[in-house]
């Protein structure tokens, strides 16, 4: 094996796993932009001896982290797809 087919063969694992994670990344993207993720947090509000009183809440992960994740997926499938050539 000559050096440069190593070297060519690193360049194609390397631009297809960089599209493989930017597709991921756009279907995370997306789902998080058309389905927000909720998750719930609980708060300890008062403790008093052995009394102890907590608040339950839910909130929502918002938009951005969404269209972050999207952008950053379109640019690593763009990258993957221009090194390809």
């Amino acid at each position: 094996m000559a050096p440069g087919w190593a070297n060519e063969r690193a360049t194609a694992t390397m631009t297809r796993t960089m599209t493989i994670a930017g597709a991921l990344l756009v279907a995370a993207g997306l789902y998080l932009l058309i389905k927000p993720l909720t998750y719930s947090s609980e708060q300890s509000v008062l403790k008093f001896g052995g009394f102890e009183a907590q608040v339950r809440s839910e909130k929502t992960v918002p938009p951005w982290v969404g269209g972050a994740a999207l952008g950053a997926g379109c640019v690593l499938v763009v990258l993957g797809l221009v090194k390809k050539r």
